[in-house]
């Protein structure tokens, strides 16, 4: 039985520009590895070390990526580092990582696993290739990654071990509309979709605020919020309508009282399906688009398309028309956590420690 301590390194990145989604699925699939003796160091750029330390969940090491004159530099300093570990194998997950990186990582000859989203970016060179939406299968992987073992589909879904259990509670008890936008909210949405909701449905409440450590607007949003329940106090309502929870690590307890949710249709996608929240989804970026749209197919969310211009007046109407309908949102509820992958992350660290040539053993 073999009870050593196997090493990887992950390069990833997480900043007000790029959002936090990269950094928490690398953080979700290190986690599972972690249960089988794999342990993970990451390699960050040093504006991504804010969301690192604000996790009180982040258990792995990190080391800061120093600034290169260009990526080929940055290669030989990664080659040192896994030199140096000596690891078994090199995840890489990012938009920043074009196809000339990526050419150079394999010619290191370490095995190189690839987040991927859309298949868009050439030669991908990678050993192992995941995609978790199921629409991934008709991406033509065998040609961009021909010799890659390719992990897509729904099978593959990553929950950090907080969501891997279904929800907890009845629904029926649940009271708040939940408005999230993920770490960093890199389209600066959630005070405009809030102040439509008090302009145009001031019935959504109570209702629960969350921004993420690289939100940008913290001191507006805080300001605006205070202001608005002074007022509504004044008016002898004693409970607050709007809630702001900062930099929460426990979204789990959140999502178990949240009725609804209006929420950027990023890796927390599956983690509010896995919660049974119905949700309206709002698509920022083109790699969101369609995991988006295959859950909503399941029947437990809604979509809007706000790449190009924000329809708030229609999120904000859809998600007061879903708030009134206890119905509707119950079955949606119930589409949401029936059809969740809550053993995805398992499912993906056994493959992963085959390709790899590593005991299949859980430790813990």
């Amino acid at each position: 039985m073999d009870s050593k301590i196997h090493m990887i390194l992950v390069r990833v990145d997480a900043n007000p520009s790029i959002g936090a989604g990269h950094l928490l699925r690398c953080l979700a699939l290190s986690q599972s590895l972690q249960s089988y003796g794999v342990k993970s160091t990451f390699l960050v750029s040093s504006n991504s070390v804010k969301s690192i330390v604000s996790r009180n969940d982040f258990s792995c090491d990190y080391i800061t990526v120093p600034v290169f004159s260009d990526y080929k530099e940055e290669i030989n300093w990664v080659g040192l580092q896994a030199e140096r570990l000596a690891v078994k194998a090199i995840i890489l997950d990012g938009y920043q990582f074009g196809e000339h990186y990526r050419g150079e990582m394999k010619g290191m000859g370490i095995p190189f696993i690839l987040f991927d989203d859309e298949n868009n970016s050439g030669r991908l060179y990678a050993d192992v290739i995941i995609n978790a939406v199921n629409e991934a299968l008709e991406f033509g992987y065998a040609h961009t990654a021909p010799d890659a073992t390719l992990l897509l589909g729904e099978r593959y879904t990553l929950l950090r071990p907080e969501f891997c259990l279904p929800p907890s509670g009845e629904y029926n008890k649940r009271g708040e509309c939940l408005l999230t936008f993920g770490a960093a909210d890199t389209s600066s949405l959630t005070l405009p979709i809030l102040k439509t909701v008090v302009k145009e449905a001031s019935n959504l409440k109570p209702m629960t605020i969350v921004t993420g450590s690289a939100y940008r607007q913290l001191s507006k949003l805080s300001n605006y919020i205070g202001k608005y329940n002074a007022k509504y106090s004044a008016s002898l309502e004693l409970t607050p309508r709007v809630s702001h929870r900062h930099s929460v690590t426990n979204m789990r307890s959140i999502y178990e009282q949240s009725a609804i949710a209006i929420s950027a249709a990023g890796g927390t996608v599956f983690e509010l399906a896995a919660m049974g929240v119905p949700s309206i989804l709002v698509v920022v970026a083109d790699n969101q688009l369609s995991a988006a749209l295959e859950q909503e197919k399941i029947g437990w969310c809604i979509t809007f398309d706000a790449r190009a211009s924000v329809p708030l007046k229609q999120i904000v109407s859809k998600a007061n028309e879903l708030w009134n309908n206890e119905n509707i949102r119950q079955e949606m509820h119930e589409k949401a956590y029936n059809s969740a992958i809550y053993t995805g992350a398992e499912s993906l660290t056994v493959e992963i420690l085959k390709v790899l040539n590593l005991p299949v053993l859980k430790i813990h």
